[in-house]
């Protein structure tokens, strides 16, 4: 599900069935109060709550996922293997949140490498990368 589809929180909890708990993947029918249309609900990774490391959060990536970055100091280089998945602050469009969320590539080559099996599904964004040392871009 997209991170802006008008079905996430847009079902009715009342027409959910009292045994139907979990969704299709056998997580909890609702996340937020609110059930999802649709059999899956909508529930991004967010880092450091669901995993410590931006990277320990990819390698448990499925295509398709998001994984949100709280607002912190995170020093490490981050690989996003081959998978299509979509990385981005709290809030992209806050200028003081980006500033905030800072990827620190310590010199030791990219903050982030996306090198192969990617989409045009593949996101980053509102991301503040910094120190990253590579012969091809320290950036990305």
């Amino acid at each position: 599900m997209h991170p802006n589809s008008p079905c996430i929180d847009a079902g009715a909890n009342d027409a959910l069935e009292s045994w139907l708990t979990e969704d299709y993947d056998g997580t909890s029918r609702t996340v937020n109060g609110v059930v999802d249309m649709g059999p899956q609900e909508y529930k991004p990774i967010v880092v450091p709550i669901d995993f410590g490391t931006i990277q320990e959060a990819i390698n448990n990536a499925n295509d398709g996922d998001e994984i949100i970055v709280l607002p912190g100091f995170y020093q490490e280089n981050v690989d996003f293997l081959t998978k299509n998945i979509r990385l981005r602050s709290l809030n992209p469009f806050d200028a003081n949140i980006v500033a905030q969320t800072i990827i620190d590539g310590n010199d030791q080559g990219s903050c982030i490498s996306i090198l192969s099996g990617q989409n045009d599904s593949t996101l980053v964004a509102g991301l503040r990368l910094q120190n990253g040392n590579a012969k091809y871009g320290g950036g990305i």
